[in-house]
């Protein structure tokens, strides 16, 4: 065999490690983003359940004349 037939598979078992260490770089990024938006949602969620509650109790206290 040739060297470049000998050469051929190491220098594409390089390449194919290469890109699966980048892609799984990535994928761990996008996580990241993804757990980022998630804390996020959840903060706002927070802040509207609790501006629902003060609203709630301002009403039961007028209703209930204080």
């Amino acid at each position: 065999m040739t060297e470049i037939q000998l050469a051929t598979p190491i220098i594409l078992s390089l390449v194919s490690l290469v890109i699966g260490y980048g892609l799984g770089y990535r994928n761990g990024q996008v996580s990241g983003e993804l757990r980022a938006l998630k804390q996020q949602v959840a903060k706002r969620r927070r802040k509207t359940t609790k501006k629902i509650a003060e609203v709630a109790a301002t009403g039961a206290n007028i209703i209930a004349g204080n």
